[in-house]
């Protein structure tokens, strides 16, 4: 891979950064992602995804591989990650993975946007690959979690409750390093 043409420096927001360094060292935090673990919620996560959406290819979907070759260089993501497409209840492109992350992108939403935009589906997707390199991913992940199976989870509720407020105020900051990231990219 080619040097990168951006450092998260050029685009992540600092309180993102901040943010996500005290999420991933809160107690609550370090107690799910070993219950993760040790329970092979990751590879349960990520068979969800692999078995219950169609994964993209140069074949299926050129113009998304490439934007998303492009992007994975431009921001130094390797190796590429796996594309999936979402059934059409959002109009939406996110990423998911705990440590292989995956894009995943609702078909409504792409083949709007192939028609369209290409330089704006390489910017949405170079958004989200930003997000891969510094690791919005694992953040992501701790949010499913708190919102599917919160109660399940052997970590007392202040514990808890804790972490989602910080995870509200960090996905407010998210937006802004991918926002950045898009605007670099277009």
């Amino acid at each position: 891979m080619n040097a990168p043409r951006f450092c998260p420096e050029d685009y992540l927001c600092e309180e993102d950064s901040q943010l996500i360094l005290e999420i991933m060292n809160h107690e609550a935090a370090v107690k799910l992602l070993n219950w993760i673990r040790e329970n092979k919620i990751d590879s349960i996560y990520d068979s969800v995804y692999q078995s219950s959406y169609l994964r993209l290819n140069t074949q299926r979907a050129p113009g998304v591989m490439e934007a998303l070759q492009i992007a994975c260089t431009w921001f130094g993501v390797e190796p590429i990650p796996p594309v999936y497409i979402l059934r059409d209840f959002d109009d939406t492109v996110t990423i998911g993975g705990i440590s292989e992350p995956f894009l995943l992108i609702s078909g409504r939403y792409l083949s709007e946007l192939e028609k369209q935009n290409p330089q704006l589906l390489l910017g949405i997707i170079a958004a989200q690959v930003a997000g891969i390199r510094v690791g919005h991913h694992r953040g992501l992940l701790l949010v499913w979690l708190l919102d599917t199976v919160s109660d399940l989870l052997p970590i007392p509720k202040p514990l808890i409750m804790a972490l989602d407020a910080m995870l509200n105020d960090w996905k407010r900051c998210r937006v802004y390093t991918c926002d950045r990231a898009m605007y670099l990219a277009t």
